[in-house]
């Protein structure tokens, strides 16, 4: 089973919908993050009811998992019910996503593991930190510290990963860099998943980011985000 041309590359394309907006001009704006949709089909359906009935996200995220197994068919399905939704959508790899040619599979039909979009004075940075199922070091710090180096050109940064770097499941020998590098370069929210239950935002390393694990869609909750100038709200919506 194939992709099709219209199932290639959808970061891009999505990026392209979300910088047609405009956001940068308009004094706030809002947008949600969901994880884990994975075999929770149903569910899925009832997500993307509950935020068409919104009409002010300017996108979606999905923080990871995706599929279960890694397979075409999984992706394909997950796609078929995002295509229903009425704003863009934009991805993170998850664990289950690097299954068997998962890994591929995910850089055919979305595009790269780790990149960054920039809206007005707000960066945001997708990076992937499933460190189990990769032989390189990951998170890939390098890129990590880039994306993030140029402050003077954003005043706040968001994260998204699917594994939060105080998980077991995150390479611990790189815990230490990685939070280090997203409180000395202005994130203010970093969103992660894997966990399935939802976690309140903490300062859990004592300075100013705050973590956050979003529940599976199976909670039937998504965390909201809104953004205006330097304010940052984030609240728990259940459905």
């Amino acid at each position: 089973m194939r992709l099709e041309k219209s199932e290639q590359d959808l970061t891009r394309k999505n990026m392209e919908r979300i910088q047609a907006l405009h956001l940068e001009q308009q004094s706030s704006f809002r947008f949600a993050v969901i994880s884990d949709t994975q075999r929770f089909y149903d569910e899925l359906d009832e997500t993307v009811t509950a935020l068409n009935k919104r009409n002010d996200l300017a996108f979606v995220v999905i923080n990871g998992d995706i599929t279960d197994f890694g397979i075409v068919k999984e992706y394909k399905w997950i796609n078929e019910r995002m295509q229903k939704i009425s704003i863009p959508y934009l991805t993170i790899i998850g664990n289950h996503d690097c299954q068997g040619n998962g890994k591929e599979i995910y850089k055919t039909m979305y595009g790269p593991m780790d990149y960054t979009m920039s809206l007005g004075r707000n960066r945001f940075v997708f990076i992937n930190t499933n460190s189990l199922e990769f032989t390189h070091p990951v998170p890939d710090l390098n890129f990590f510290r880039s994306a993030l180096q140029d402050t003077a050109n954003f005043d706040q940064a968001f994260v998204f990963s699917h594994i939060a770097p105080n998980d077991n499941d995150f390479d611990n020998s790189l815990e230490a860099e990685f939070v280090r590098i997203s409180r000395e370069n202005k994130v203010k929210v970093s969103l992660h998943g894997h966990r399935h239950g939802y976690e309140a935002p903490e300062k859990i390393y004592g300075d100013e980011v705050e973590y956050v694990v979003v529940g599976s869609v199976e909670k039937k909750g998504y965390e909201e985000i809104t953004v205006t100038g330097k304010q940052i709200e984030l609240k728990r919506i259940l459905y």
